[in-house]
């Protein structure tokens, strides 16, 4: 790597270090009252949308990267608009680090797909046999 890149690549990563070191921590509140219960997923801290459709998978990338350590698991909370017969899938890593598409099941909820011990930004895909529906989806 030339050096002109190599102070580049160290410049980026002090602003974006000084960035989330900057960062104000969000408080958690215990009021029911205050919590947003309608808000998508796709307004969370790492997530997404995509539509599903009966002519292809579609894919979508997460607003993030995660890093993982050995054993770890990602897991993915969803949620289906229009026809509920949508089926999601989380990319996850195998013991040896080569990417695999792990099966959620349908019509929305949470799943775990097997991450260990990376760094990358999570990713999903979606299909729907019998019409078209749009996911929220996001990490936690």
């Amino acid at each position: 790597m030339h050096a002109s890149k190599r102070l580049a690549v160290a410049a980026a990563t002090t602003a974006i270090v000084s960035a989330v070191l900057s960062s104000p921590v969000a408080s958690a509140t215990t009021d029911p009252g205050q919590a947003s219960h309608t808000r998508p997923a796709a307004a969370s801290r790492c997530g997404g949308n995509l539509p599903a459709t009966p002519y292809k998978w579609t894919t979508s990338k997460g607003n993030c990267s995660v890093f993982g350590y050995p054993g770890f698991q990602l897991g993915v909370r969803w949620n289906v608009y229009g026809n509920q017969r949508a089926a999601l899938q989380v990319m996850g890593f195998d013991s040896h680090g080569k990417r695999h598409w792990y099966k959620c099941g349908s019509g929305g909820g949470y799943c775990k797909a097997p991450w260990g011990n990376g760094a990358a930004a999570p990713r999903v895909r979606a299909w729907n046999p019998t019409g078209i529906s749009h996911i929220y989806w996001n990490v936690g």
